[in-house]
C-alpha cells in the first residue's frame, strides 16, 4: 500500500506483521496519513510513521468480520463507510487514538 502524496518506497505487510489477514478488501486514507483497511477479519488502522495495525472487529462492535471487495467510500465530512456480508459500517470520529480491551471480571 502506498500514499500518492508520499511516494517513496512500496512496502508490503502480511499476517505476520500484525495484518489481520492477508486479504484485504478495500483502503481508505484519512486526514493524520493513516490507512483504513477492510478485511476478511475486521477492519484495522495502520498508522504509516509508526509501521502498526489496530484492529477492530465484532467484538468491538462492527456488525461483521468479512467485507466486499471495493466496498468502502470516505465521506466529504471524513465519515468512513465500510460494507460488508451485514451490511455497512460507519466510522463518524477517525480520530480514535487507542482502543483497549478490558477483562471481564467475574
Amino acid at each position: 500500500m502506498y500514499s500518492i502524496r508520499r511516494i517513496v518506497h512500496l512496502s508490503y505487510f502480511l499476517k505476520k506483521d500484525g495484518l489481520p489477514g492477508n486479504s484485504v478488501k478495500g483502503i481508505l486514507e484519512d486526514a493524520e496519513g493513516n490507512f483504513w483497511l477492510s478485511t476478511n477479519k475486521g477492519i484495522c488502522r495502520f498508522n504509516y510513521e509508526e509501521k502498526n495495525f489496530t484492529h477492530f472487529s465484532k467484538e468491538d462492535g462492527l456488525n461483521s468480520n468479512e467485507f466486499n471487495v471495493r466496498s468502502c467510500l470516505r465521506a466529504t465530512n471524513g465519515e468512513f463507510y465500510f460494507g460488508g456480508e451485514n451490511g455497512f459500517n460507519v466510522f463518524i470520529r477517525i480520530k480514535l487514538l487507542r482502543m483497549t480491551k478490558y477483562r471481564k471480571y467475574i
